[in-house]
């Protein structure tokens, strides 16, 4: 069944080769998008997280 699925992606790729560049181009951009905002938020994050902590509880954790 994936083998048909398979066959049939390339050859959609082969008769429309730019619709398929469009596509595939919008997906990628797409996806660098999502893991760029991912990394900003997180790194946001934990920014604002060791920026308001209490340095003298966050020395005595640390070892």
């Amino acid at each position: 069944m994936i083998r048909n699925y398979v066959k049939f992606a390339f050859r959609t790729i082969l008769r429309n080769p730019l619709f398929s560049f469009i596509h595939i181009s919008g997906l990628a951009i797409l996806s660098a998008l999502i893991a760029i905002s991912i990394t900003i938020l997180t790194i946001g994050f934990q920014a604002v997280k060791a920026a308001t902590a209490n340095p003298v509880v966050s020395s005595k954790t640390d070892g």
